[in-house]
């Protein structure tokens, strides 16, 4: 047992790290809320997926339909989807066998992060109605005035699980770093075993010099 460890060093905190890298991210995925994916709804209002067991993004999108209807001059008037007057232009469109002018807009919330959702993005995006001739700043103005946006198109927020993503890195950096030392230990060492150079690899069969010709490293082995 003494001499396994003596030809193994290291492999003990290697063992260790490997453990806690994973009961951190067992823990995250348990915390994590949701199936695989999830349907609430015709139109999959709610969506949440898993890039890895420690990577996951939540979606949640919400649509909300207005009419955008020419008024006095070049004005143009926005009716949403709650007004009495939604219906009725709808019908009165169709009648004459035109297309209504529906517009969208998308509301939407994500939350992001290497194991928690560390990072939350919310906002809005507006989908024009068919045949407007107005550009995107101009119809958002309009909507603003009508009350129907407000807010920032996009706002990134930071969250406090930032410092368990952080922890996690760091624990995922210290692995790597210790199962590549780890490595290089098992290989120097399957090297002196085969009576080569721990370093480089040459053949020292026969060489009466316990330093290795082709790279210098001094060898301790029996000549």
């Amino acid at each position: 047992m003494l001499a396994d460890n003596a030809k193994s060093p290291g492999r003990l905190p290697l063992v260790l790290w490997t453990g806690a890298l994973l009961i951190f991210t067992l823990a995250a995925y348990q915390s994590a809320h949701g199936p695989m994916l999830r349907w609430t709804g015709p139109l999959v209002p709610r969506a949440t997926w898993r890039l890895m067991p420690h990577v996951r993004a939540v979606v949640t999108p919400f649509s909300e339909s207005f009419l955008a209807v020419p008024d006095q001059g070049d004005v143009v008037r926005i009716v949403s989807e709650s007004d009495p007057q939604y219906r009725d232009l709808v019908d009165q469109a169709l009648a004459k066998g035109l297309e209504p002018p529906i517009g969208n807009i998308v509301h939407f919330h994500r939350e992001t992060g290497l194991w928690w959702p560390s990072v939350s993005t919310s906002g809005w995006h507006v989908r024009a109605p068919f045949g407007s001739t107005l550009t995107e700043s101009e119809l958002v103005q309009v909507l603003r005035r009508a009350g129907m946006v407000t807010g920032p198109a996009r706002e990134v927020r930071v969250t406090l699980w930032l410092i368990a993503d952080v922890i996690g890195l760091v624990l995922l950096a210290v692995w790597i770093r210790k199962t590549l030392a780890w490595l290089l230990r098992w290989r120097s060492g399957r090297r002196a075993l085969a009576g080569r150079c721990p370093s480089c690899g040459y053949d020292l069969t026969g060489l009466a010099t316990s330093t290795c010709p082709e790279c210098g490293m001094a060898n301790t082995r029996d000549t």
